[in-house]
């Protein structure tokens, strides 16, 4: 019986030690920032000018991601460095949409 007592108290001990606030549950500090970060608003904004509203005929797709903008020039931006305007879309609590998968080209 002692030894199932003691058992007992060591499991419970391992468990709050590898988990976060007392709840058992060990988290990774990714997972925890993502948990903690506001939602985000499908994008309706340009990363580029930020007060225009973007156009759905004029889009970068890069990275799986598909970024809308407001004019040709924006595009042409946007081309340049696409990472750095997905970036401006988070911090402006914008998400750009997945981009449809390419279509097979047969030989």
């Amino acid at each position: 019986m002692k030894k199932i007592f003691t058992l007992w108290i060591m499991m419970g001990a391992a468990i709050s030690a590898a988990g976060t606030e007392g709840t058992g549950v060990a988290v990774s500090s990714e997972t925890a920032a993502a948990l903690s970060a506001p939602a985000l608003k499908p994008q309706t904004h340009c990363p580029v000018l930020t007060d225009e509203t973007v156009s759905r005929r004029l889009y970068v797709d890069s990275g799986g991601k598909r970024i809308y903008v407001c004019c040709k020039s924006c595009r042409t931006e946007v081309r340049k460095d696409p990472a750095k305007y997905l970036a401006a879309l988070h911090r402006m609590g914008e998400e750009a949409e997945d981009a449809p998968p390419a279509e097979a080209v047969t030989p």
